[in-house]
């Protein structure tokens, strides 16, 4: 799937917190969703058109990733047909990269970098090799 910027206004990007307008600004996000003329309904569409692909009953795939509750809070408000192919129950990744050097400390080093670009092709493949870690 083609990665999908969703269109914000201006009034929208300056609403932003401290950390989200440098940290967005810093890796381009906040100029891309500018420029996008992609709006929700049409990114909910995309999304849910792959989806189908993958998961083709409803309740039953998995939301994965890094604090994904909050992925699953966004879905909620903005893209609800993408939630009802969702399980209730979530992985998330930061959580078991918080753990898991409580029982394999000596392999907490070997932890894979962050891209921290907050797109979702590079957060899907960080938390990808954050679990094979």
């Amino acid at each position: 799937m083609d990665p999908i910027a969703i269109h914000h206004p201006s009034s929208v990007i300056e609403t932003m917190g401290t950390w989200s307008s440098a940290h967005h600004g810093k890796s381009g996000l906040t100029k891309l969703v500018q420029k996008s003329t992609i709006s929700t309904s049409k990114a909910e569409t995309r999304v849910l058109t792959f989806i189908k692909k993958h998961v083709p009953l409803t309740g039953v795939g998995i939301l994965a990733g890094d604090s994904v509750h909050t992925d699953r809070d966004f879905l909620t408000k903005n893209m609800p047909r993408v939630v009802e192919y969702l399980d209730h129950r979530l992985l998330d990744v930061s959580l078991i990269a918080q753990i898991a050097p409580w029982w394999f400390p000596v392999k907490s080093s070997m932890r894979p970098p962050k891209t921290d670009t907050h797109r979702y092709d590079h957060d899907i493949m960080d938390s990808i090799a954050e679990l094979r870690w």
